[in-house]
């Protein structure tokens, strides 16, 4: 982000404007990621807190618990955090993603950040007038294609429509990371979303999410195979018909 925005063109402050505010807006999927992790955990817990008052803690579950109440301690406050420092990049990128377009009006990249920050804020007028120069001047663009996914998800609630836009996005760019990561925030069940996290993780090893939720989202699915997965795998076998 500092070599772009110090580079000095138009378009180095585009690609730094575009950064922060994919940082700022990961952060602030990290952290809605986290916070309905923290929830499922605690849901958990309290399962396995009803076992023991119970008496019938075995020791696998006995690990579980101290497992889940160590996630969950080193999970408090950090929502919060990431949220605000979301805020401070989304901010800096878009004030970059202003001077960008008052230098160069007719290039697309500022107007492709302009539309992204216009998403996070909910202003879907200003979006879609955005959108509009997007079209005129860049109609194939692979951005243009993740713009129109995220309305189709965050103003027309179609999660549908979206997914099949944020896969036709990662199809032509096998590297769009913000397009993997949406299919991950998409899943509606822990078994999706570890499908969808492996591939991110397979993209990029390094990335926040990975880092940061890989950890949690591993340790539920374990848990969640251990609990379910053996019962799963039994149904599918008696409605599968013999040969």
């Amino acid at each position: 982000m500092r070599f772009a925005s110090a580079e000095g063109s138009p378009r180095g402050k585009a690609l730094a404007a575009q950064i922060l505010i994919a940082w700022g807006d990961g952060q602030h999927l990290l952290g809605g990621l986290l916070d309905r992790a923290g929830h499922d955990l605690d849901r958990y817990r309290a399962k396995l807190e009803r076992k023991q008052a119970a008496g019938k803690l075995g020791a696998a579950d006995a690990e579980r618990l101290q497992r889940v109440n160590k996630s969950l301690s080193d999970l408090e406050g950090v929502e919060r955090a990431l949220r605000l420092v979301g805020n401070k990049h989304i901010s800096d990128g878009m004030k970059l993603a202003e001077q960008v377009i008052a230098a160069a009006p007719s290039d697309y990249e500022g107007y492709r950040v302009a539309a992204d920050f216009y998403h996070l804020r909910e202003d879907w007028t200003s979006f879609d007038a955005m959108v509009k120069k997007i079209e005129a001047l860049k109609p194939d663009s692979i951005g243009l294609l993740f713009l129109r996914a995220e309305a189709a998800r965050d103003r027309d609630h179609d999660n549908a429509a979206a997914g099949k836009l944020f896969k036709e996005a990662v199809t032509r760019d096998p590297k769009f990371t913000r397009a993997q990561v949406a299919l991950l925030v998409l899943q509606p069940d822990l078994n999706g979303a570890h499908t969808e996290y492996l591939k991110l993780k397979q993209i990029n090893p390094n990335h926040q999410i990975v880092i940061w939720m890989g950890p949690v989202l591993e340790r539920n699915y374990q848990d969640w195979e251990e609990l379910y997965g053996r019962h799963v795998d039994e149904l599918q076998d008696r409605a599968t018909p013999s040969n």
